[in-house]
């Protein structure tokens, strides 16, 4: 008898951290066992951990990866899909647009998942080796601002 998938979603929340410059910050990936992510770029952001508000998940997340403190603006859009390789998992994304709040502190990768981070327009990081749902989004915030 074939094993039955547990169907199952997971709550993302990423954040489009945009400085004074209007650029946006992107980390690339550090992840060698996921192949079709690792070297690639992408937004700060994580899973929501239970009984999390999405919008903290995005605060921590930026500390956690990129050393920044951060405030939420407000919501860009929430996407859906259900992963490539997986069918069976649903993937919720709630996407925020935020901003640095310490004029002091410089975005560095934090942990072992980014290995690098850069600033970059919005035109220049569609140019780049984005996460595919992540160009999805960066048109989508060229056109709300």
């Amino acid at each position: 008898m074939p094993e039955r998938q547990v169907k199952r979603q997971i709550f993302v929340a990423l954040s489009l951290i945009i400085n004074e410059r209007g650029e946006i910050l992107m980390g690339k990936r550090h992840d060698p066992k996921n192949f079709g992510m690792h070297g690639r770029w992408e937004f700060p952001g994580g899973k929501v951990e239970f009984g999390e508000h999405p919008e903290k998940t995005v605060v921590r997340e930026a500390q956690e990866e990129v050393a920044l403190t951060i405030a939420v603006d407000q919501i860009l859009n929430i996407y859906s899909w259900f992963h490539p390789n997986r069918p069976h998992i649903q993937v919720v994304l709630m996407v925020y647009i935020t901003h640095p709040t310490k004029s002091s502190e410089q975005a560095k990768p934090n942990c072992r998942e980014v290995s690098e981070v850069a600033w970059k327009t919005i035109d220049e990081a569609l140019k780049m080796n984005v996460i595919d749902n992540n160009k999805a989004i960066l048109r989508d915030l060229k056109k709300a601002l």
